[in-house]
């Protein structure tokens, strides 16, 4: 979690500290059940453990693309699904949203 990265050094900061990636360094991510639908889709279970709280997501879909030989999901959290609130700065001037995107990439050999 100490490489996490929102593209803004201070917001990447203070994403870090809500996150406490000082207490829960590592993130961790199970791919189990991993079956090929169609159009170029997988189904899967997905477990993503993230501040020492585990959430499972059945039948998360992964997207293929032959060309690149990987599969790609993004998975919609809230801080709030993680008992963690968001950011906030300068009194309350600067709020940051609620929602989170978590980016998946599976590479295939």
């Amino acid at each position: 979690m100490t490489s996490i990265d929102c593209g803004h050094r201070i917001m990447t900061k203070d994403l870090q500290s809500t996150v406490k990636v000082k207490t829960f360094p590592n993130s961790y991510v199970t791919i189990s059940n991993l079956k090929f639908t169609a159009n170029n889709t997988y189904k899967c279970t997905l477990v993503f453990t993230l501040t020492n709280k585990t959430l499972t997501y059945k039948d998360f879909v992964l997207t293929y693309s032959k060309s690149t030989q990987q599969a790609t999901g993004i998975l919609p959290l809230a801080f709030s699904d993680l008992g963690l609130s968001p950011p906030v700065k300068m009194g309350g001037i600067i709020k940051v949203k609620n929602e989170i995107e978590v980016n998946f990439d599976l590479f295939f050999k």
